[in-house]
C-alpha cells in the first residue's frame, strides 16, 4: 500500500486535476485516505486498517470477555469489564484526537468497526468510502474538536451501551478512563506545545461532557503533579492526574500500573 501511495503522490504532485489521483485511477479523497493512515501507523503502528470483521461489536465484547475470564479467573467481574472497555474504546480514540491535532481533519465513525481476530482487537475498518472529512469551515481548533467530539460520543455510547448489555461497569470510572486516554494522546502529539495541549484537554473534556457535578475534570493534565499519579511523555514537564482505575491491580496486586491512585 506505501508504495502505491508513493506513486499517488508523485503523479499527484504535478496534477492539476483536483478530483482525481492523475493516472493512478484513485480520486483525491482517497490519496488523503491514503496519507493519513500511513501517517497514523507511523503515529501508533497497531493502528491499521483490518479486513472486514465478521461480526459488529456485540460479538467483539462476548469474545473479550470471554478469554478475559478464561485468561483471569480470579480478576473478577470488576477487572473483565475495565479491561473489556479500554480494548474497545481506545482506538476511536487515537484516531479521533490524532485527526484533529496532526491531520487536521474530522473522522466519520458512523461505519466504524473493529477489526478482531484471535480473540483480539486488531486494527479497525471503515464499510463506509466518505470517513476522512476536511471541511474548511470548521477549520478553527475549538469548533474541529466540537465535531470530531460529537462523531466519537456517538460509536463511543454505542459500546458503552454494547458493553453494559453484557457485564456490569462502573459508568463514572469507565468515563474516566475514557477521559484519560484522550489526555494521553494530546500528550503524545508533538505538534502541540504544553500550554495548547492543557487547553485542547479541557476543550475535548467539556465537549464529550467529561465532568462531575461539580464542574471538575475527569481528567487533568498538570504541570505540577504527584510522579506516582503521572502518565509522562518524552521529557514533557505535564504528567496526567488521574482519578481513575483500570483495575489492573487485581491480577497483580504487587505490580500496579505507574499511574495507578492504588499507587499512593
Amino acid at each position: 500500500m506505501l508504495k502505491k501511495l508513493n506513486v499517488c503522490l508523485e503523479s499527484s504532485e504535478d496534477s492539476t486535476e483536483k478530483s482525481t489521483g492523475n493516472n493512478t485511477g484513485l480520486s483525491l479523497e482517497k490519496i488523503n485516505q491514503l496519507i493519513f493512515l500511513q501517517q497514523l501507523a507511523l503515529f501508533r503502528p497497531s493502528l491499521k486498517l483490518s479486513l472486514p470483521p465478521q461480526g459488529g461489536i456485540d460479538t467483539v465484547v462476548n469474545a473479550l470477555l470471554s478469554k478475559l475470564k478464561h485468561d483471569h479467573p480470579e480478576a473478577g467481574p470488576v477487572y473483565w469489564s475495565n479491561r473489556c472497555w479500554a480494548l474497545i474504546y481506545w482506538q476511536p480514540i487515537y484516531i479521533a484526537v490524532y485527526s484533529v491535532h496532526a491531520h487536521h481533519s474530522w473522522i466519520s465513525f458512523s461505519d466504524f468497526k473493529l477489526g478482531f481476530g484471535s480473540s483480539q482487537v486488531s486494527g479497525f475498518y471503515f464499510s463506509s468510502t466518505h470517513w476522512l472529512n476536511k471541511d474548511h469551515s470548521i477549520q478553527e481548533g475549538n469548533s474541529l474538536i466540537k465535531k470530531q467530539a460529537l462523531e466519537l460520543k456517538v460509536v463511543l455510547e454505542s459500546f458503552f451501551q454494547q458493553l453494559t448489555a453484557s457485564i456490569k461497569i462502573n459508568t463514572i470510572n469507565a468515563w474516566r478512563l475514557v477521559a484519560d486516554c484522550i489526555l494521553m494522546v494530546l500528550l503524545e502529539i508533538e505538534q502541540l506545545s504544553d500550554n495548547q495541549k492543557i487547553d485542547m484537554s479541557y476543550q475535548w473534556l467539556k465537549a464529550l461532557g467529561l465532568f462531575d457535578r461539580h464542574g471538575n475534570p475527569y481528567s487533568q493534565l498538570k504541570t505540577a503533579y504527584n510522579k506516582k499519579k503521572a502518565y509522562q511523555k518524552r521529557c514533557s514537564p505535564l504528567g496526567l492526574d488521574r482519578k481513575s482505575c483500570c483495575m489492573h491491580f487485581l491480577i497483580d496486586a504487587n505490580n500496579p500500573c505507574d499511574s495507578c491512585n492504588k499507587n499512593l
